[in-house]
């Protein structure tokens, strides 16, 4: 994605996880994980420690963007958008919470449409919601983290991700 890019441009050490069958390296920085399986995220959290000789100094979770629509759900796409959201965040979560290094590392959680912004914008996203309510219930649970929320505009995610690119770097 332009965010990934932007990041490895300005020098960050930048590891893209995407949900799969099974825990596998893809490439050098790519790797694949079981989305619900709290090992799985451990270990590659382990791992980017062990390769960069430190902690990483953020997590940002895209997985809810793969979400589909609210119109479009069906029972086993409203599974999936689950399994993607806040099914996955736990065990992410659960895995940066065990650890003993790296407190006060970040976790951005980013959302579309899970807020409605005024009253002409399109209607809350019922399978992002979920994912906004655990983030803020982490806050509460577990302030070392401090997990960001950040809400992706669904009529303009450019802008969106345009706000995490300086929120990131500042």
């Amino acid at each position: 994605s332009r965010l990934v890019e932007r990041l490895q441009a300005a020098g960050a050490n930048v590891w893209v996880a995407t949900p799969g069958e099974r825990h596998e390296r893809v490439s050098k920085t790519e790797w694949k994980i079981r989305p619900t399986e709290r090992e799985d995220h451990a270990n590659l959290l382990a791992e980017a420690a062990r390769t960069f000789g430190r902690p990483i100094g953020f997590v940002v979770h895209f997985w809810s963007l793969d979400a589909p629509p609210s119109e479009a759900l069906e029972p086993e796409s409203a599974d999936l958008a689950q399994r993607l959201g806040c099914r996955s965040v736990l065990p992410l979560a659960q895995a940066l919470v065990a650890e003993e290094e790296g407190r006060g590392r970040r976790l951005w959680l980013v959302t579309r449409g899970a807020q409605a912004t005024d009253p002409g914008a399109p209607g809350v996203e019922v399978c992002q919601a979920p994912t906004w309510g655990f983030g803020r219930t982490l806050f509460y649970e577990h302030p070392e983290r401090a997990p960001a929320l950040i809400d992706v505009d669904p009529v303009d995610p450019s802008r969106s991700i345009e706000d995490l690119w300086r929120a990131l770097v500042s």
